[in-house]
């Protein structure tokens, strides 16, 4: 990007998450080259220069570079409000490659929206994912349970507490919302009570259903689905049906199985892991993508009883790097710790 952060191993401050944030925004959009190191040299100098007193901001980058697009614009101005949470959450805390995943998990939301034609502002999608990424899977379920509630999928329960944490007011919430992070999210725009998340839920990977007989889909790669939908873990029974299968069908039963996966809220050793792992020990096509969902998975979801699961993969051990330089929970890396250890022995 022409421009490295200092530390980038270390956690950062807020003022150094809102620069890399804006880092990462202008590189990955369609800016010509010579418009990115513009805005990049921008922030540059704006960093050099601290001392002065310069807010770097999505709102400075607008007024230097007022002809950027619309929605780059937008995603700066967005990036503003998520810098904080990003910096201080427990479970990104600062971490450059978190904060990364983050926003490719963010970019991949917005496609999978636009790909539905489904009409989803992208800073109601950004703190959606947030709440995802950072609030427990209990949380989670309950605000998932309320918007179905809601004639009108309206979060308006939300109101109440919205109002006083935008005003700065203590709030006293009732389990299971009464988390740190849950306080700090009310408070970040755009205020969610008077919106229609079903949209927004329903582009959620996580929560997409299993789908397996729409077009597309052969008879073969149907009946392999339908019979791990029957009997989840059976993949391994499955040899034969697998092995037959074409790469254009393989490839769509390892997708809508990791749709599916997207669902689980805790990561030791579920059921459809054992699918997954079957199809990828028989086609080695699909074991990067199973190294990636599983890379991609929140911290907060992983358990020691994943480790041995997974500790004969052939990407296991760089997955185990990353997960114990990223943050891994201390029982998960101690269970990574333990197996290399064996490894070895």
């Amino acid at each position: 990007m022409g421009y490295i952060l200092p530390h980038l191993a270390l956690p950062l401050s807020t003022q150094d998450v809102r620069a890399y944030l804006l880092l990462l925004l202008v590189e990955d959009s369609e800016l010509e080259a010579e418009k990115k190191d513009r805005v990049v040299a921008t922030v540059n100098k704006a960093l050099r220069e601290g001392w002065s007193g310069t807010r770097l901001d999505g709102d400075f980058i607008v007024n230097q570079h007022p002809d950027l697009p619309e929605p780059l614009k937008d995603r700066l101005r967005i990036a503003d409000h998520l810098a904080p949470l990003l910096a201080t959450a427990n479970g990104i805390d600062g971490n450059p490659r978190l904060i990364k995943r983050f926003l490719n998990a963010l970019s991949i939301r917005r496609a999978v929206a636009a790909a539905h034609g489904t009409d989803v502002p992208e800073d109601v999608l950004a703190k959606m994912l947030l709440f995802e990424r950072l609030g427990t899977p209990t949380v989670m379920s309950e605000l998932i349970r309320q918007v179905g509630l809601d004639p009108n999928g309206k979060p308006s329960f939300l109101q109440e507490w919205e109002t006083q944490a935008l005003a700065g007011e203590p709030l006293s919430l009732p389990s299971p919302w009464n988390e740190e992070f849950v306080e700090k999210w009310l408070a970040l725009p755009p205020v969610l009570s008077d919106i229609d998340l079903r949209p927004a839920i329903h582009v959620g990977r996580e929560n997409a259903p299993l789908f397996i007989d729409g077009p597309g889909y052969t008879k073969a790669a149907s009946d392999v689905l339908t019979a791990m939908k029957a009997n989840p873990g059976s993949g391994g029974q499955l040899r034969q049906e697998l092995a037959a299968l074409s790469p254009r069908d393989v490839g769509m039963v390892m997708d809508t199985l990791l749709r599916e996966a997207q669902r689980e809220e805790r990561w030791g050793a579920p059921r459809i892991l054992d699918d997954c792992l079957a199809v990828s020990r028989l086609h080695d096509s699909q074991a990067g993508k199973l190294a990636r969902f599983l890379k991609n998975r929140p911290m907060t979801q992983l358990e020691p009883s994943l480790i041995p699961k997974i500790s004969g993969e052939p990407w296991a051990a760089e997955l185990f790097t990353d997960w114990k330089t990223s943050g891994a929970p201390r029982h998960v890396v101690n269970a990574i710790e333990a197996q290399e250890r064996r490894r070895r022995a």
